[in-house]
């Protein structure tokens, strides 16, 4: 998405980050799952609005996600298509077996 970023937080605990693509965030989340050894392979994810679910995340809450303005903030459209949804999963499989 033009002049935004996408933006996730893992559960409550966590601070919103920015990402240049849901491919990045998806490497991100993908990467700490397979750190604290919570899934070896592809979770289930369950797309909620401007956020998901990931099977094996423990965390207080769910997963933020979405596009969003510099300050964090949701902008118009501002949850992943069909497309960028495959794209931040291709990004968590690259996560979970680097």
């Amino acid at each position: 998405m033009k002049n935004a970023k996408v933006w996730m937080r893992m559960g409550d605990n966590d601070d919103y980050n920015s990402f240049d693509s849901p491919y990045d965030a998806g490497i991100q989340l993908g990467s700490i799952l397979n750190c604290n050894g919570q899934v070896t392979e592809s979770p289930t994810l369950k797309y909620r609005s401007l956020g998901v679910e990931a099977e094996g995340f423990c965390g207080d809450n769910y997963i933020s996600l979405f596009w969003g303005n510099d300050d964090a903030q949701p902008v118009n459209e501002s949850e992943l298509n069909q497309s960028e949804k495959l794209d931040f999963e291709q990004g968590l499989l690259e996560g979970i077996n680097s």
